[in-house]
């Protein structure tokens, strides 16, 4: 069977598929090359270097999507773009994870314990983080991304499922951990994500967050902002949202939190909130 997010068989469709795919490479080389040079200028000027970088992250999240159609459904144009680049994935983004991820991945799995439920586990590089015992499980809506991480996963002794973070196939209070990692600021809708990782989390579980923020400049930050005017309604890329805020209105209590990067980056630990 033809997959429709690859042309479906329409030598039309194909050959778009194809130029937006390489617009979107051409976005992260660039990034990439930003946020190079926005290392080596951070070594000398501090505020000159996290402009630069901040000006990178901005490119990849902005062309994250860019091969999406602002007419089609969110979940649908996700899928298709993570289908498309699954293959080289990992080549592409490493120098991204290096200059915005660092140790966050490690430090994220860290703080998981008993059975741990990953959303938007993509190639699976957080999976390789964790024990074990008992087997993660990682979600993702990409069939591409879960191809990628079958290794990973192999290796991990984790169990992969494709499945939409808002609508888990998961029973009621059966995760101790759910980790989401560089994920929030792309679902469609943040809220129902995390209402239903409460959901699935026991009253003493743990919600592990790792995800982008608004930037400690203001500057950046009214960038950032003025951005989200195009990639909000195109590409449904937010790039201010606030992960500690929206687990606290999704029902969570906040046991950490921490911002990272020039504030581009936080990472959030909190618990259900238990009825009295």
């Amino acid at each position: 069977m033809a997959d429709d997010g690859a042309g479906g068989g329409n030598p039309s469709r194909a050959r778009d598929h194809l130029t937006n795919e390489r617009t979107y490479l051409a976005w992260l080389r660039t990034a990439v090359n930003v946020m190079a040079l926005g290392l080596v200028i951070a070594k000398f000027v501090h505020v000159g270097g996290g402009r630069a970088v901040a000006a990178g992250v901005i490119l990849v999240v902005g062309g994250r999507f860019l091969m999406g159609s602002a007419n089609q459904p969110a979940l649908t144009r996700t899928r298709q773009v993570y289908d498309a680049v699954a293959s080289r994935y990992d080549q592409l983004i490493a120098p991204v994870e290096r200059l915005l991820v660092g140790d966050g991945r490690r430090w994220a799995a860290g703080q998981a314990r008993g059975q741990v439920l990953e959303i938007g586990t993509g190639t699976g590089r957080t999976l390789t983080e964790l024990p074990a015992d008992p087997a993660a499980v990682g979600v993702d809506i990409s069939l591409g991304m879960l191809h990628q991480a079958g290794s990973r996963a192999r290796d991990a002794g984790a169990v992969l499922l494709a499945a939409d973070a808002a609508r888990l196939p998961l029973t009621d209070a059966s995760i101790d951990t759910v980790i989401s990692t560089l994920t929030l600021c792309a679902m469609p809708d943040p809220a129902a994500t995390l209402t239903e990782t409460r959901r699935v989390l026991r009253p003493d579980g743990r919600l592990i967050l790792l995800e982008h923020s608004t930037a400690g400049s203001p500057v950046l930050a009214a960038l950032q902002r003025a951005l989200e005017r195009w990639t909000i309604p195109r590409y449904g890329e937010h790039l201010t949202r606030e992960p500690a805020a929206l687990a606290v209105a999704a029902g969570f209590t906040l046991e950490h939190t921490s911002s990272h990067r020039g504030g581009l980056v936080r990472r959030v630990i909190a618990r259900p909130c238990t009825s009295e």
